[in-house]
């Protein structure tokens, strides 16, 4: 095994939370470390939906010019539908819709120029302590080889979709629940939806449509295994029975082409979960998944990654023990962050009662400012904070 010497800090996971937190701590002059499993870009099963509060995340890592530079696509108007009932609103400022396999890469080059050392290809196989600190054994996916590093910080970025069960000083974090949903994507071309995301709800889940670059959309959804079964497990068979059911689902299909194949993963489900195990700080979907009809996912990630790296540069300065630095990062998550899971919970709990949705939707038609403010309560909208777009790499369509 081949030692690779002391640093400040390893984040395990290169998606956009353990790419952020990596950007930020490696400007701040740390060395960072990232470890990635996957060499090469991919597509994700993801709604792609970019909410407005991302572009504050991102100004500030110093890449809120960068970002403006990429292709991403204006959403101005969400709609909401249920059978033959529909609600639709602009939203005021606009969300933005972009492939995770676009912004992922983009992210994670973002992070390298930054100072990081990314290691794409090596996944984590294990995390001891180690006197005041931590050892973190990595492989190559391909050939094999081990590393070591020793570190005085730690955090969890792998997802709960990635299947990563990191043992963490022979222990795995306790995150996987029983059932949970099967989730799903494609891309398609569907001239009808422009600058638009729209939700499709179903007896047992829901599937969205948004724009994203190229002039092409992504349908994206969950449903539950068992309703998935009844329907024989095929997202052909699933999107027949929603377009039976819904009038405008089967106008905005009309004429659809250039279908990508269908991705999908087992979602273990959503809500709160462990923000420290073992010592290391888990971020991202790791920390908590909240539902993806509120839009709030990619947003919620970058937050999350950038509290706990705001608390490690304090605990650096002020010479705190990492304890308290976790702590401090599980309780600011709770306070700024368990709010939205709460509100999405109860939101979707309504969605699955009998004629719940619809007696929401006849009220939104009555009260066009609920559905806004559903839509604020569900994120983390924030004013921009100084210097946002500032102190980073200059602008490039990618970096």
């Amino acid at each position: 095994m081949r030692p690779e010497g002391s640093l400040d800090v390893v984040v395990i996971g290169g998606g956009p939370a353990g790419a952020a937190a990596a950007a930020r701590l490696a400007q701040a002059g740390l060395s960072v470390t990232v470890l990635e499993r996957h060499v090469d870009p991919r597509p994700k099963v993801c709604g792609e939906f970019l909410s407005p509060e991302c572009s504050i995340y991102l100004g500030r890592i110093g890449a809120g010019e960068a970002f403006r530079c990429l292709p991403a696509v204006p959403i101005e108007t969400v709609g909401l539908y249920w059978g033959r009932r529909a609600v639709t609103a602009d939203l005021n400022p606009p969300a933005w819709g972009l492939s995770r396999f676009v912004f992922d890469d983009w992210l994670l080059q973002w992070a390298s120029l930054c100072g990081a050392q990314v290691l794409q290809g090596y996944e984590a196989t294990a995390v001891f302590r180690v006197d005041d600190g931590f050892c973190v054994r990595a492989r190559h996916v391909r050939d094999l080889t081990e590393v070591e590093f020793r570190t005085r910080f730690v955090a969890g970025a792998f997802g709960v979709k990635s299947g990563a069960a990191v043992p963490l000083a022979g222990l795995a974090p306790p995150h996987r629940q029983k059932g949970g949903f099967i989730a799903f994507s494609a891309h398609l071309r569907c001239p009808a939806v422009d600058r638009r995301v729209e939700l499709y709800f179903l007896e047992r889940g829901y599937i969205g449509l948004a724009s994203v670059e190229a002039g092409r959309v992504n349908l994206a959804g969950i449903v539950e295994p068992t309703f998935f079964r009844r329907l024989g497990a095929r997202f052909p068979t699933l999107l027949e029975y929603l377009t039976e059911r819904n009038p405008a689902f089967r106008e905005r299909l009309h004429g659809a082409s250039d279908w990508t194949a269908f991705r999908a993963t087992v979602h273990p489900g959503f809500g709160p979960r462990r923000r420290v195990w073992n010592g290391v700080a888990l971020i991202g979907d790791q920390a908590g998944c909240i539902h993806p009809f509120s839009g709030d996912g990619i947003g919620m990630a970058l937050q999350s990654a950038l509290l706990w790296a705001e608390h490690v540069l304090e605990a650096l300065a002020d010479r705190l023990r990492p304890e308290v630095i976790l702590e401090r990062y599980d309780r600011q998550w709770r306070q700024t962050l368990a709010a939205r899971l709460r509100m999405t919970h109860w939101l979707d709990w309504l969605r699955r009662r009998s004629r719940g949705l619809s007696i929401t939707l006849d009220i939104m038609e009555r009260y066009p400012s609920l559905l806004m403010w559903i839509y604020r309560r569900t994120r983390g909208l924030v004013s921009p904070s100084r210097g946002e777009g500032s102190g980073g790499p200059g602008c490039a369509g990618s970096p």
